[in-house]
């Protein structure tokens, strides 16, 4: 099975609503030379000249009327010209691709499509780009028909460089912390900022795998972390066929948490699945074992893991 959460952004269709004309400012090629004005993305090699009224939390650019883009790269994975850069359907019963179009943006072939989910009030943009050695998306959301934040976006989208020779610190960027002295799982790869381990640290990392991430944005309260727990559970149930599921609030170490566990079933593959969100007042993370049915043993493991899950 493929990891579903740290790139499933990467699958979600773009489209809704009556109107497609709906056009996006992007030449065939876009070139653009770093400036004073670009920021380095946390965690990624990503550097972006953030739109005025714009916070940075992580790799997620937030303003205040719900308009945000969140950045990920994944080094060492290349880009798929096939999938990465294939055009959406103009039209689905769900949603309604408005523009989408294939171009250059700093010497590496882009791909980048806006449209709407019909049932939601919120448009969307993606935009995928790389070469044999990386992969970036961006994934950015808007209010409905808000011509102003999807310029902003636009603008900002068109600004991005990727400098693959800056050397990042992986392990600093960690805000949390697991205690894998006695545990089956090890170290296997990281993906900008998301942290594989799997059996021994071997295998295939799709398969029977844990993954880490953070920081996210602060979550100071159990509420907030239910959210964030039931929103990143919502993408993974979208792909998949739900046979159990429980959700609670749990402690870790003293620590208020939010739980949910699942039973799914995946290309004819049945597998549990076991989500930690943990927050406080300074940032998040999040704790997700994927785990074969016929590996009782290694499902053990991975909720004794989680229990060692701590926000630094």
């Amino acid at each position: 099975m493929k990891q579903i959460l740290p790139l499933v952004a990467l699958l979600f269709v773009l489209n809704a609503c009556t109107s497609t004309d709906r056009t996006l400012d992007i030449p065939k090629v876009v070139s653009t030379s770093r400036t004073t004005e670009h920021q380095q993305i946390p965690g990624t090699r990503i550097f972006m000249v953030i739109p005025k009224g714009y916070t940075v939390s992580g790799t997620t650019i937030r303003k205040a009327d719900g308009a945000d883009i969140m950045l990920i790269e994944s080094r060492g994975r290349a880009l798929d010209k096939e999938k990465d850069l294939a055009m959406a359907p103009k039209e689905t019963p769900a949603a309604v691709t408005f523009f989408q179009k294939n171009f250059m943006l700093n010497d590496h072939l882009a791909n980048i499509q806006y449209g709407k989910v019909r049932k939601q009030k919120v448009e969307k943009i993606s935009l995928v780009t790389g070469d044999d050695s990386f992969l970036v998306a961006a994934l950015c959301e808007m209010p409905e028909n808000n011509t102003v934040d999807r310029e902003e976006i636009v603008n900002a989208l068109k600004t991005i460089i990727v400098d693959k020779s800056v050397k990042l610190d992986d392990a600093a960027l960690r805000n949390y912390t697991l205690d894998f002295t006695r545990s089956a799982f090890q170290f296997r790869k990281d993906a900008a900022g998301v942290f594989y381990y799997t059996e021994d640290g071997k295998g295939d990392a799709q398969h029977n795998v844990v993954t880490t991430m953070g920081p996210l944005p602060a979550m100071p309260r159990v509420e907030d972390m239910k959210t964030c727990a039931r929103a990143l559970m919502k993408r993974v149930e979208a792909v998949v066929v739900v046979k159990a599921r429980t959700e609670k609030v749990v402690s870790i170490q003293g620590k208020p948490a939010y739980e949910i566990t699942m039973n799914m079933e995946l290309d004819g593959t049945s597998q549990n699945v076991y989500l930690l969100v943990l927050g406080n007042t300074q940032s998040a993370a999040y704790f997700l074992g994927y785990i074969d049915d016929d590996k009782p043993a290694l499902w053990k493991e991975c909720k004794e893991l989680a229990q060692t899950f701590q926000l630094k």
